[in-house]
């Protein structure tokens, strides 16, 4: 009879299935909820609202917007809320702006010269951008982003090329946080942020997202807002502490 029990228990003990593994957030090893890393990466930006001119006196004037190139770079940290769900807060230096290129023609038969100003808009901005991560596989590799930012105006500044019957005169930089004019700069921008990323097992994250602004970047000219899409490549450090 003991010899039986014996090996009843012995059986039991053997082969019962392991309790399977839940994720709780408030368990020991924290570091499995947190990701902290840098980012960098280009940025394509734009203006939501395009410039307009009407003719001034003798000249017809032309106007065309073109996407500009810049980049950000930061600092991200993580946390998982759920096996769904991260919240991730990242602090970035960005570059935004817009290329904007005027063509003035003149519109009488006696010389005048016809002027082209290419425009280069650099605005930097300090942001802070909140975004809740949202994984729909079971991997959490891929995911996709929802959340929103907050940007200081560091600096603000437009490079001017100025050419003259296709003669380039020497090159004019204006500061524009000190320019007390009608389309002086607004210190803050805010807006909506969007996109989606993956996370590679070597802790490597790429991520594309969108920035949507809402706030007018002019005092006292209305409807024109900041566009931007960033790419970047990240490193999340906590893969090293595991």
């Amino acid at each position: 009879m003991l010899a039986s029990l014996a090996l009843a228990f012995t059986f039991i003990t053997t082969h019962a299935a392991a309790p399977k593994y839940r994720y709780n957030r408030r368990g020991n090893n924290k570091l499995d909820a947190i990701k902290f890393g840098v980012k960098i990466g280009p940025s394509f930006a734009n203006n939501k609202k395009l410039m307009k001119s009407d003719p001034v006196m003798d000249y017809s004037i032309e106007i065309s917007q073109q996407p500009h190139t810049a980049f950000h770079a930061g600092v991200f940290g993580t946390y998982k809320l759920t096996d769904k769900l991260d919240f991730q807060l990242a602090l970035l230096y960005t570059r935004k702006g817009v290329e904007i290129t005027q063509t003035i023609k003149p519109l009488v038969d006696y010389p005048l010269p016809k002027v082209r100003i290419a425009n280069m808009v650099n605005l930097d901005y300090l942001q802070a951008t909140t975004l809740i991560n949202i994984f729909p596989g079971k991997d959490r590799q891929f995911f996709i982003s929802l959340g929103g930012y907050v940007g200081y105006l560091n600096s603000a500044k437009a490079h001017l090329d100025i050419y003259k019957d296709e003669t380039k005169e020497e090159p004019k930089t204006i500061n524009l946080k000190e320019e007390d004019t009608e389309n002086k700069l607004v210190k803050y921008d805010g807006g909506l942020v969007l996109g989606w990323g993956y996370e590679f097992e070597i802790g490597l994250i790429f991520n594309a997202l969108a920035d949507i602004g809402l706030k007018d970047l002019h005092k006292d000219h209305k409807g024109s807002t900041n566009i931007a899409n960033h790419i970047s490549i990240g490193y999340n450090f906590a893969k090293l502490l595991k």
